[in-house]
């Protein structure tokens, strides 16, 4: 899944001209970029229910090659199962 985000960036004033004209400089900066989520679902057969999900968010960005694509992909994949399998829940 891919999202537009925004990012504001507020550059605050440089100096006052004079006690009566009030600041000057500084600026607003509205920037926008593709955030994606990885999601990795996994299933219990069994049961026919989610067993864990595993989610990794990243800013999406275009990539010289795809050699480079897929290493970050496999990059955010170990880090979202570094945390699979989950602590074993108390009573079962």
């Amino acid at each position: 899944m891919v999202k537009q985000q925004t990012q504001i960036t507020n550059w605050n004033n440089y100096g006052w001209y004079n006690p009566w004209w009030g600041p000057y400089g500084g600026h607003t900066e509205v920037s926008t970029y593709d955030e994606g989520t990885l999601v990795i679902d996994i299933i219990d057969i069994k049961d026919k229910e989610l067993a864990w999900r595993g989610l990794g968010t990243k800013i999406v960005a275009g990539f010289s090659n795809d050699e480079k694509g897929i290493a970050i992909v496999n990059e955010n994949v170990a880090k979202i199962m570094a945390n699979f399998p989950p602590p074993a829940v108390q009573g079962k």
